[in-house]
């Protein structure tokens, strides 16, 4: 009788994980969300979630102090943005809002008080 030898699976299971986090990280950033912008500002950071998920950010700023603003257009025509910060080599959302009345002018004067446009990866 012969014994049928079973093929070493770990590799495969190994380049299925690779793979998978390759096509993690080209869906988007993955952002933990944090319970402030959806009890402060309701309905709009869900959306805003959902429009960086579904299109990631229209643009990247940067403040000193390490937080990040991802702006993203929604399906309103409104502009909203979704601060982040690393923490524990994990990116994790500060708040989400729309500013003011949605309006572009409205978000850039906002983001510019502060911050200026990023335009490599994120860090």
């Amino acid at each position: 009788m012969t014994a049928q030898v079973q093929p070493d699976r770990r590799a495969l299971y190994a380049a299925m994980a690779g793979i998978l986090v390759l096509l993690m990280a080209a869906a988007g950033l993955a952002v933990i969300p944090q319970d402030h912008a959806f009890l402060r500002h309701g309905d709009d950071a869900a959306t805003i979630r959902r429009c960086l998920d579904d299109n990631g950010a229209y643009q990247t700023w940067a403040k000193a102090d390490g937080t990040f603003y991802q702006v993203c257009k929604l399906p309103d025509g409104r502009w909203g943005l979704q601060a982040i910060i690393r923490d524990a080599g994990r990116w994790v959302e500060k708040t989400a809002f729309v500013k003011g009345d949605g309006s572009w002018s409205a978000l850039t004067r906002y983001l510019t008080q502060f911050a200026t446009r990023w335009t490599g990866p994120l860090p």
